[in-house]
């Protein structure tokens, strides 16, 4: 695993693809100057991605969302999506599930 990096905690294996290694249900990961890549990437864990600095689009499913600072947008568990920002600087902080609650609380 010469190559891998480490994005959220979970470890970049392929380009676009992540290998998860954490046991926990869920656990939260802040970043700040958070660097994107140019590139959609996929993971087993939903993600919820709260905007703390800056602001993000996310592209998602041939959809581009706007994410301004202090919101958030829900991403499930095993869609492609990438992210982009001509900000300065962006903070952001994301809460990665394993498993959800029996009803959807989003």
């Amino acid at each position: 695993m010469q190559n891998a990096k480490l994005k959220c905690g979970l470890i970049e294996t392929n380009q676009g693809f992540y290998n998860d290694t954490i046991s926990k249900d869920a656990y939260v990961w802040y970043e700040e100057n958070w660097k994107h890549d140019e590139y959609e990437h996929i993971h087993e864990r939903a993600q919820l991605t709260y905007v703390e600095e800056g602001y993000q689009y996310l592209h998602i499913q041939q959809k581009i969302y706007l994410v301004p600072k202090n919101h958030v947008i829900w991403i499930p568990s095993g869609v492609k999506h990438r992210t982009t920002s001509d900000a300065r600087s962006v903070n952001l902080m994301v809460i990665l599930f394993k498993k959800l609650l029996p009803s959807d609380f989003f």
